[in-house]
């Protein structure tokens, strides 16, 4: 037991003895690695430093010497600055610079010869002089911007224009193509332009900043002006150059497609009308060379709308001559039917005045239409003389004519159809009249026989017999009206119809009666049946038969369905 343990123990530490050996050896590179590598990093960082502003140096402040350098050529003052500046320039880079470059060389030799011993010390040393070479180029870079202030502050005002000039030189390229009237016109712009920032330039590399910013203003206000009617210029010369004369050129071969279709149309003046807005065009053209574009676009509109305009009116013209055709032959045989037709109407005035008595109004319009039928008739021949080619007028101006002589005629045959209307009605009015007499005579002649047949008691016919006699005195006289022309309508009328109205009341009244006759009539003679029985009832039954007499029908009617009330209920008691 006690050897397996020894064994145990040595086997152990012949394992774990080499692999302590190994970790301690990897420990030792990997603290050598790091260190090598701290050095690398620090050379680098010290290296980067040294590149920017080397590059600050000998661009930066290089380009601010020579700039002081170009004004010390027209200036004392300048000039001076210039040769120390530049003398310093070359003292930092001739030796502060030469220098780091050097110690940052012999740093890199150092590390790559792992000679670490002496890196340290060179890196210390490369640390301070870095420090110092930073210092002097930024001080030196503040210093020339501090010296520039000015000349710089003068440059960056012409930054504005240039930025403008650059827009406007875009947007020509752009629309080059709608703009080539106006070439000549933008290439003295940028002309100019140029030759104004060329002198800024040799104002601002002479120092003489203020007549370098002298020069800005009036170059600003042309590019402004430019500016603002910039976006407008390739709408308003397209309009200009091809739009609107394509438009003119329609129109004036429209006018002359008309002109050869026998259209009038000297009234529109046309060519004068063309001519006048070309002339206009050629001016708004000439105004836009010049970059002017105040009131362009409006008068460019008036040209449009009375292009349109014109137009409009070649296309009534059209409208006026279908109307025309379509109208010519049916209106002059119309004006021809109306005058015939008065003429008839006229005519026959005589033969109804004769018939019947005539109401003055429709007379008076008669007579008046004659001015009319004239006014149509002058129509007519002004409508003629249109149509001779000696004096050809625009169709328009016929049809128009044409509608005046349509609502003339319409006018005449409204008045005609009124009075024809009220012809008619005589007549109807009048047969009416004569026929109503003798059915309301056959009808009253019917009654008057129901009243001495039918009912048959002489008071009650007596008491009707004035209102038949009046009404017969009445079919008398409205009968003498109707036989005998002329003939008065309007009386015959005025006679009839309360006539009618009364007719129609007797012949009311007396169906009415002739009703109250049968029921009173029916009543007495059932209840006369009560008569020996009862003797009561003979009174009332007497005073029945009496008010029957006296054509008091009701009061009949009631005395004697009293009786049947009374008398029959007592003769269907059972006896005691």
């Amino acid at each position: 037991m006690h050897s397996l343990f020894l064994m145990t123990i040595t086997l152990a530490m012949e394992i774990f003895i080499p692999v302590g050996v190994v970790a301690l050896v990897a420990i030792v590179f990997f603290a050598i690695f790091i260190y090598k590598r701290r050095y690398r990093h620090n050379s680098d960082s010290i290296r980067k430093n040294y590149d920017i502003y080397h590059s600050q140096l000998t661009t930066d402040c290089k380009a601010m010497v020579l700039r002081l350098g170009t004004l010390g050529k027209y200036s004392d003052y300048y000039h001076t600055l210039y040769l120390e500046r530049d003398k310093k320039y070359n003292d930092i880079l001739n030796i502060r610079d030469n220098d780091m470059a050097i110690s940052l060389n012999s740093l890199d030799t150092l590390i790559k010869d792992k000679n670490y011993k002496s890196v340290k010390e060179v890196e210390k040393q490369c640390d301070i002089s870095i420090n110092d070479f930073i210092q002097s180029v930024s001080n030196f870079n503040v210093d020339l911007t501090s010296l520039l202030r000015e000349d710089t502050d003068t440059r960056e005002a012409s930054l504005s224009e240039k930025e403008k000039f650059r827009k406007i030189k875009d947007f020509y390229t752009i629309h080059q193509g709608e703009l080539k009237p106006l070439e000549k016109s933008f290439n003295v712009i940028f002309t100019n332009s140029e030759k104004k920032f060329a002198q800024f330039n040799a104002f601002a590399d002479q120092a003489k900043f203020a007549e370098a910013k002298a020069v800005l203003p009036e170059l600003d206000k042309i590019l402004d002006a430019l500016l603002k009617i910039m976006d407008d210029l390739p709408l308003l010369e397209t309009l200009v150059s091809s739009v609107v004369p394509e438009k003119l050129k329609s129109l004036r071969a429209e006018y002359d497609q008309l002109i050869k279709e026998e259209y009038t149309l000297d009234y529109l003046n046309i060519p004068d009308e063309i001519a006048e807005m070309e002339s206009e065009i050629s001016q708004i053209s000439q105004q836009l060379i010049l970059l002017d574009t105040t009131d362009v676009k409006e008068r460019l509109d008036k040209i449009q709308e009375r292009i349109t305009d014109t137009k409009v009116k070649f296309e009534r013209e059209r409208q006026a001559k279908q109307k025309f055709i379509a109208n010519q032959s049916t209106l002059s045989g119309s004006s021809f039917e109306v005058e015939k037709q008065y003429s008839r109407l006229m005519n026959q005035l005589p033969d109804y005045q004769k018939t019947y008595v005539l109401d003055k109004k429709y007379i008076d319009q008669m007579y008046a239409l004659k001015n009319d039928i004239e006014a149509i008739g002058y129509l007519k021949r002004e409508l003629d003389s249109y149509l001779d080619t000696s004096a050809k007028q625009p169709y328009t101006v016929i049809t128009k004519k044409m509608s005046d002589m349509q609502l003339e005629m319409d006018k005449v045959n409204h008045t005609m159809a009124d009075y024809t209307e009220y012809l008619n009605s005589l007549k109807n009015t009048s047969q009416m009249v004569y026929q109503g007499l003798r059915d309301y005579y056959f009808k009253l002649k019917s009654t008057e026989h129901k009243v001495k047949v039918v009912i048959g008691v002489d008071s009650f016919t007596n008491s009707v017999a004035p209102k038949f006699f009046d009404l017969y005195k009445k079919i008398a006289t409205i009968d003498s009206i109707i036989l005998k022309e002329p003939v008065d309508v309007n009386e015959a009328v005025e006679l009839f119809n309360p006539f009618k109205e009364a007719s129609i009341a007797l012949i009311e009244e007396i169906d009415k009666k002739a009703d109250e006759a049968s029921n009173a009539e029916a009543a007495i003679v059932y209840a006369n049946a009560y008569r020996v029985e009862y003797t009561d009832s003979r009174t009332l039954l007497d005073t029945a038969e009496k008010a029957f007499n006296e054509g008091d029908f009701q009061r009949a009617s009631s005395n004697a369905l009293q009786v049947l009330k009374t008398f029959q209920s007592d003769s269907n008691s059972p006896q005691a």
